[in-house]
């Protein structure tokens, strides 16, 4: 028996003003018969990634989705790659939220802060 995640998951990033961003978000499930966790298959599934002000507007300032901006890598089935342009991240420096979305099922699966900043190191 499959389980899912019982909420979204909170990530905060910081992503470098005018710079070209790339992030890899893998997935996993929790088999609760064996107790382990599995790679789950997202290769079919479509997701939207959108950063707003705050996580109350509703005024997206961007958002991708699959084929614009998010893509599934040729090698993996459980695995998603976001880029953001040099242009999309030209925005002011400051916090922002940002939220990872199925867009098949409406709903969240990773959110967080994004700190938008001209020396941003991860």
């Amino acid at each position: 028996m499959e389980e899912t995640g019982l909420g979204t998951g909170q990530l905060n990033l910081k992503i470098q003003i005018g710079a070209i961003w790339i992030k890899n978000f893998f997935f996993k499930t929790y088999n609760s018969t064996t107790g382990i966790y599995i790679d789950e298959d997202i290769s079919l599934k479509t997701f939207s990634f959108f950063v707003k002000k705050n996580k109350g507007d509703r005024i997206k300032l961007f958002n991708l989705t699959n084929g614009n901006g998010i893509t599934v890598p040729i090698y993996s089935t459980n695995e998603i790659r976001i880029s953001i342009s040099a242009i999309q991240t030209n925005i002011e420096e400051g916090e922002y939220y940002w939220e990872l979305r199925r867009t098949d099922l409406d709903k969240a699966k990773l959110a967080g802060l994004a700190y938008f900043t001209f020396d941003a190191q991860e």
